[in-house]
């Protein structure tokens, strides 16, 4: 009986049109808001602007930036910590393989 009720049902919404969905109406449209608006008047912090800000005019000193000489500092660390590194890896050699590792002919 369930059964012959759904099929009933089922066979008298297959019947019935369709109905089309409507477009909305133009007093319901509404603008979209971006999502990253910012209030009117709204300006960033003096030291938070953007890296790619075209509005940057200060060219004399970009220009000094980049032919400026880079410092000599940068080897004399990069030679200590190769230097570390040799000494360390000898030390190590010589605990794991004893002094046998000094007498390789």
């Amino acid at each position: 009986a369930a059964a012959d009720e759904l099929a009933r049902e089922g066979r008298s919404q297959r019947t019935e049109p369709a109905s089309a969905p409507q477009p909305p109406k133009p007093a319901e449209l509404r603008p979209v808001e971006p999502r990253n608006a910012q209030p009117a008047g709204f300006s960033p912090p003096a030291g938070f602007t953007p890296a790619n800000d075209d509005r940057q005019k200060d060219y004399k000193t970009l220009l000094h930036g980049l032919n400026r000489r880079a410092s000599s500092t940068v080897y004399w660390v990069i030679a200590f910590i190769s230097l570390a590194w040799i000494a360390g890896a000898g030390g190590l050699a010589n605990l794991l393989f004893g002094s046998g590792i000094w007498k390789i002919r």
